[in-house]
């Protein structure tokens, strides 16, 4: 099994409202370490990104570190490093800017990743890839992309800070994608910039009218997977099947737990892709999901107020 991973590994600083921080690194990151504690030990994951010359060399000695990772696709660029800078105003609100930014993928730098069987590709920046890259990627490729929208869904201002708009393009990402991962935050943006109007919905519900959407681009939504995740909600699996909008409701399993969440959607994408190529059920893909997010959340609580 060889599965690629696309985006951008982030330099994090994660500031909580007691005071104590977290310096790490995180993005695609998370997802290669959900992956190679998940997958078998014939198999190979291929991250494919840009990194910058100021974060390159302890950014390669965590990647050495993971078994099964293949890091030759990992490009050094003289650029400044992705840097998140993450503030929790309390345990529901939190703001982000993001500093420095290394440049966008292009086709011929995924284009290696064709013999995968799978690639996730995990929107970080929201400007990870090149669309017009992906869509020649995909015309091509003949295995299955599991996308997760994550910052696609956030613009930049000036000042680096992050804001919540409707991505004009994303009909064409999902387009690209056979598995579709977003929260319902990111799902209610999709609908409308007055997202506020409809995060509160239910999901089957906001789901429909995504899928309203993608008809009128003359896109289907046949045969693709869409994972909406709640938090300590849980989270719901849709599908579309001729006219029916097909809905499976997962409870989370196990405590809930509490703590920095930075990088819990990251482990969810790679349990979840980690069961899909496992050859899992839906319930074990869920269950692998829901596990490598916790387990997430119990490591950055580990690394409060320690430096990298």
């Amino acid at each position: 099994m060889k599965i690629g991973v696309v985006g951008t590994i982030n330099r994090d600083t994660v500031k909580f409202p007691d005071g104590s921080i977290r310096l790490g690194w995180g993005g695609i990151l998370y997802n290669l370490r959900g992956l190679s504690k998940r997958l078998g030990d014939t198999d190979l994951v291929v991250p494919v990104c840009n990194v910058g010359a100021d974060c390159y060399a302890p950014i390669m000695l965590e990647l050495k570190r993971l078994k099964m990772v293949d890091s030759n696709r990992v490009a050094r660029v003289h650029k400044i490093n992705n840097h998140c800078r993450l503030k929790y105003h309390d345990a529901e609100r939190k703001s982000e800017v993001l500093e420095g930014g290394v440049p966008r993928l292009d086709y011929r730098d995924i284009e290696p990743l064709h013999d995968c069987q799978y690639i996730l590709i995990n929107f970080i920046s929201g400007q990870d890839v090149y669309l017009k890259g992906l869509e020649k990627f995909r015309e091509f490729y003949r295995g299955e992309i599991y996308t997760d929208i994550h910052s696609y869904t956030l613009g930049r201002a000036r000042d680096g800070s992050r804001y919540l708009r409707t991505p004009k393009y994303w009909p064409r990402v999902v387009q690209c994608s056979d598995f579709i991962q977003m929260n319902r935050t990111e799902l209610a943006v999709l609908i409308s910039n007055n997202f506020r109007e409809y995060v509160n919905k239910p999901v089957a519900e906001n789901m429909q009218r995504v899928i309203e959407i993608l008809r009128r681009r003359k896109i289907s939504p046949d045969r693709k997977m869409f994972i909406v995740t709640g938090g300590a909600e849980g989270c719901t699996i849709l599908g579309v099947t001729g006219d029916k909008l097909n809905t499976s409701k997962y409870e989370p399993r196990g405590s809930k737990l509490k703590g920095d969440t930075t990088g819990c959607g990251d482990s969810f994408s790679a349990g979840f892709l980690a069961g899909i190529a496992r050859r899992k059920s839906l319930d074990d893909c869920v269950a692998t999901a829901q596990e490598a997010a916790s387990e997430c959340i119990r490591s950055n609580e580990r690394w409060r107020n320690h430096i990298k």
